[in-house]
């Protein structure tokens, strides 16, 4: 009776997205090519016919699909379109509706799919965007969650966020669901010359300096570039801290042979990281290996049970006696037969044993939105917080920030430059709140009305401040070049790259505009 009864929600709610009051079981997806890195550029031939979105396979390559159809024949159409168009291999993909995949979801908004979306308006909603299609509109949804109650608490998280008032929560096919995936975030590029606050910047520091004298444009262009290029090689302060910045090392190395050490080896040599892994009995130790062999990244015989042994085991040595309250019930065992339940587990033995390692980059690189959502807040506490490991580099190895921080140092010393928090935004960058974003912008004007009237008093510091001026901006516009790369809108590039500066030297501005 349970499974009519949720049959019939599955129908009720379900159905309309596929076609308006029929009593198909069915719906139908357009896959067009497997590709190992995807762009959206290789498809505005045939972006005109329905919504494109791609899914990473177990077998590393992407599938890009387009959809999704209420008919065979509706799907049956556009597949001929995109042959036409030159994409010979384009299928039909049915799927079918099945009761026992039904999830809730909080369902954000509906939008027509050929509606411009900046994707980023809805990332400050929710950590995680779940994209479902109908054959004309696109629903943008938070979840999957498997109890209402989850839903619920989803829902009104949304709406102190400053989401709309009509979120609702109802209950989907799992099947119909995809997390955002870069190729989607790529549909809405950014013009990369497009007017930038942080290169007008540039240039009237230069100007300050004597190095710069055309307009003020805020566009990169040959003469900045010559300009800056000039600073580089003539300017004596900014000659003197780029020799103490090569003398320093930022970002310390991970020592080998460690724990961590064969943790980040997974991305790159997994077979050594699994021999290295063995050596150590530590839960993480258990976990990573469990993943390497679900993930696929190692084959091994009976991997089933070998995964389940090693996450179970993992699991009893973290919460056996533990005293606080978990996640999960891990008096229970469990079998892993998803990568989404093995990084969620995951994420709770990182969170008992906080004191090492720490959480690797690629894990965000290789399944961003699993991560975030399993990384997600959760407690509102302290046990919330995690340390991303800096193996995927940092955004300290660019020359200028380096420059940046030995300068702040020399102005006010700390030893604080919140590397963990920095690899954090560097792994897995999120548009920040509007509140967060206006906060940034009063810190920045706050810095330089501070260094402004200093070195009004002082001649030498006066000096100090101009070139330091052009090496900060020249920072800023190196950070919002990596995320523009990453699709973000320029204001956003502009706010994560004021946020990775004031993680690296605020603290240093901060003492010495006391």
């Amino acid at each position: 009776m349970k499974y009519r009864l949720l049959l019939c929600l599955l129908c009720s709610v379900l159905l309309p997205l596929f076609l308006q009051a029929q009593t198909t079981t069915n719906a139908y997806f357009i896959q067009i090519a497997s590709y190992t890195d995807p762009q959206m550029k290789q498809f505005e031939s045939i972006s005109k016919f329905g919504y494109i979105f791609s899914e990473l396979q177990d077998n590393k390559l992407y599938r890009v699909m387009m959809g999704t159809y209420s008919s065979y024949n509706a799907a049956k159409k556009i597949q001929t379109q995109l042959q036409a168009k030159g994409f010979k291999d384009a299928f039909v993909v049915q799927v079918p509706i099945v009761d026992e995949d039904g999830v809730y979801i909080v369902q954000i908004a509906t939008l027509p799919q050929k509606a411009p979306i900046y994707w980023g308006d809805w990332q400050r909603l929710s950590p995680q965007i779940m994209v479902q299609m109908s054959d004309d509109q696109l629903r943008i949804s938070r979840g999957p969650f498997y109890s209402k109650e989850d839903a619920n608490k989803a829902m009104a998280d949304i709406q102190q966020k400053g989401g709309r008032n009509d979120v609702f929560v109802r209950v989907v096919s799992s099947k119909f669901l995809h997390p955002l995936s870069p190729l989607e975030i790529a549909r809405n590029d950014v013009n990369p010359k497009a007017e930038r606050y942080s290169i007008k910047a540039i240039q009237a520091a230069l100007g300050q300096s004597g190095y710069y004298s055309l307009s003020i444009d805020g566009k990169w262009g040959e003469n900045t570039q010559k300009s800056l290029d000039a600073f580089r090689a003539k300017d004596e302060i900014y000659l003197k801290y780029k020799t103490l910045a090569a003398q320093q090392k930022l970002v310390k190395e991970v020592e080998q042979f460690t724990l961590q050490y064969y943790i980040n080896l997974i991305d790159k040599n997994p077979m050594g990281a699994d021999e290295g892994l063995k050596q150590f009995q530590h839960p993480l130790a258990k976990a990573y290996r469990a993943y390497i062999y679900l993930n696929g990244d190692l084959q091994i015989e009976n991997m089933q049970a070998e995964v389940n042994s090693l996450m179970n085991s993992a699991a009893e040595m973290t919460f056996k006696g533990y005293r606080q309250k978990t996640r999960y019930d891990f008096n229970m065992k469990y079998s892993y037969d998803n990568i989404a339940q093995l990084i969620k587990h995951l994420r709770a033995i990182h969170e008992a044993v906080k004191d090492e390692p720490d959480v690797p980059c690629w894990l965000f690189r290789r399944h961003p939105a699993l991560s975030a959502e399993a990384f997600a807040l959760y407690w509102n506490s302290e046990r919330d917080e995690y340390k991303i490991s800096s193996d995927c580099g940092s955004f300290l190895d660019l020359p200028q920030m380096q420059m940046l921080v030995v300068m702040a140092n020399d102005l006010e010393a700390s030893t604080n430059n919140n590397i963990h928090k920095i690899n954090e935004l560097y792994a897995y960058p999120m548009p920040l709140s509007h509140s967060e974003i206006k906060d940034l912008e009063n810190w920045n004007a706050q810095v330089w009305k501070c260094m402004d009237n200093s070195g009004a008093k002082n001649p030498v510091l006066y000096r100090m401040h101009k070139s330091m001026r052009v090496i900060y901006f020249d920072s800023l516009r190196g950070l919002e070049d990596y995320f523009l790369k990453k699709h973000f809108s320029i204001q956003d590039a502009r706010a994560l790259g004021l946020k990775v500066i004031k993680q690296a030297v605020g603290e240093n501005f901060e003492a010495y505009c006391k």
